[in-house]
């Protein structure tokens, strides 16, 4: 049940007095959105109906999308313990929970009543947003890439292998992708615009600490299993790609490849920019409450 895990981690937070007392609650307002809230000395993560609406039914309940990866990956699939189309879904839902959390978390020490949400209605630049967004990505791509490691842990034992292992990231990755294409405003790539990092930004920005957080398990480098960066994020462009091209996902990025490969020096050099924490003494660091709790399984 989302509710009671989101509400369970939640007081697991407060007892380790990460965040203050914290209520999950659902929106019957119809937009795709979630928001992470502060106010009067308390905090509320809250999903809006719409967005678990769009959930289940581009992920939930898209059999084209059970069908599809059935199709391309037989063997793989046959070891998963739920379908595709459920396994898209969780994976999505818990990002969200985790980027709210990791709101949270930097809402901390500010003083005053404050909401982060996914889609604001201030679409205006601000530097301070792109570094609070891009913050939670990084907390919640770790705890995701943690969740997928466990999961190839228990499911492909006996096939841990480079081919395995980045196939399966490369299939949950595209369908996080397709998520994450929701809240952007834009699909032509952009910089310094808008409320949030665009959707290349914040996908390489993931990729990249998913890829770190395998590369230092010595047992995934003595199966031989060694994940390259730009491999893993074209893998996951092409599979996105694939899944638009047969109508199991509907947005399509134009010219994704020209896009990335003409920026790719400017993309990683704006995540450094915005991934800076120096000038955010106001909030805290997300990465800082992992970092104080790792090792812990939440």
């Amino acid at each position: 049940c989302i509710y009671n895990f989101c509400r369970e981690n939640l007081d697991i937070h407060f007892n380790r007095r990460n965040i203050l007392k914290s209520t999950f609650l659902y929106s019957n307002e119809y937009s795709v959105n979630a928001k992470a809230c502060k106010y009067n000395n308390h905090c509320v993560i809250l999903f809006n109906m719409g967005l678990m609406q769009e959930c289940i039914n581009k992920y939930l309940n898209n059999h084209a999308l059970n069908e599809f990866v059935q199709s391309k990956e037989p063997d793989l699939i046959a070891n998963f313990d739920n379908s595709m189309s459920y396994l898209a879904f969780q994976i999505n839902i818990q990002f969200t929970y985790y980027h709210e959390l990791a709101h949270l978390f930097q809402l901390s020490k500010v003083e005053t009543d404050k909401e982060l949400q996914e889609q604001s209605i201030d679409i205006n630049f601000n530097i301070i947003n792109h570094k609070l967004e891009i913050n939670a990505d990084i907390y919640a791509s770790i705890s995701i890439a943690t969740q997928i490691h466990q999961y190839i842990n228990n499911y492909l034992t006996d096939n841990i292998n480079q081919e395995t292992v980045t196939t399966t990231i490369a299939i949950f990755g595209a369908c996080l992708f397709e998520y994450i294409l929701n809240f952007t405003s834009n699909l032509e790539l952009y910089f310094k615009e808008y409320n949030h990092p665009h959707s290349l930004i914040r996908l390489l920005n993931i990729i990249l600490n998913i890829t770190n957080h395998f590369s230092v398990n010595k047992i995934y480098k003595e199966q031989g299993v060694n994940l390259n960066n730009s491999v893993l994020y074209f893998k996951i462009m092409d599979f996105h790609n694939d899944l638009t091209i047969n109508g199991v996902f509907t947005t399509a990025i134009p010219n994704f490849k020209q896009q990335y490969t003409n920026n790719k020096e400017r993309i990683i050099s704006y995540i450094e920019e915005i991934s800076n924490w120096e000038d955010l003494i106001t909030y805290t660091n997300a990465m800082d409450i992992w970092n104080k709790n790792v090792g812990i399984i939440d």
